[in-house]
């Protein structure tokens, strides 16, 4: 009986592990937290690299408020409390496609595109969060090279003795 059992679990071990390591190679951070301990449950290199902040399973997300700032593009602070993440989490709030900077303790900046997903149970109550992040630090370097060189460009097409309007 318990060879049986222990047969019929595996391709749901396997299919886990298969998930895991999906979610782990993944391009885009995929933190998930549980809504009852207010924990990181999982996070992927991806986000460990984004923010720089070693992410350890089973650690309150309020133990990282020191670690990481969030800021929104124009550079106010985004109070711990609120971050996507977090009001996912805490308050049933979802997220779509909201852009934030991570600052790390370095100083250095990662300009990303936030969503906050809820985990139902089965009597709809929130019993956790996903939130998924993508860096969007090369759009934000392309952008700055277009407009450096759309700016010589324009440089070198204005007629001498002109003004520059600009």
């Amino acid at each position: 009986m318990n060879d049986q059992l222990n047969n019929s679990l595996t391709p749901v071990a396997d299919e886990q592990s298969r998930l895991r390591d999906l979610v782990q190679a993944s391009p885009i951070s995929m933190p998930i937290g549980d809504a009852a301990s207010g924990q990181v449950v999982f996070a992927n290199d991806e986000i460990r690299r984004i923010t720089g902040v070693q992410f350890q399973v089973h650690t309150p997300l309020k133990d990282y408020s020191g670690s990481l700032t969030l800021n929104w593009p124009d550079g106010r602070t985004i109070d711990p409390r609120y971050t996507p993440f977090r009001r996912a989490m805490t308050d049933g709030v979802r997220t779509t496609a909201e852009e934030v900077r991570f600052v790390r303790t370095d100083g250095t900046s990662v300009p990303v595109l936030v969503s906050a997903m809820l985990v139902m149970d089965p009597e709809g109550r929130v019993s956790g969060a996903i939130a998924v992040t993508q860096d969007l630090s090369t759009r934000a370097d392309l952008e700055r090279m277009r407009s450096e060189f759309l700016a010589l460009v324009s440089q070198g097409l204005r007629p001498s003795g002109l003004p520059d309007l600009s």
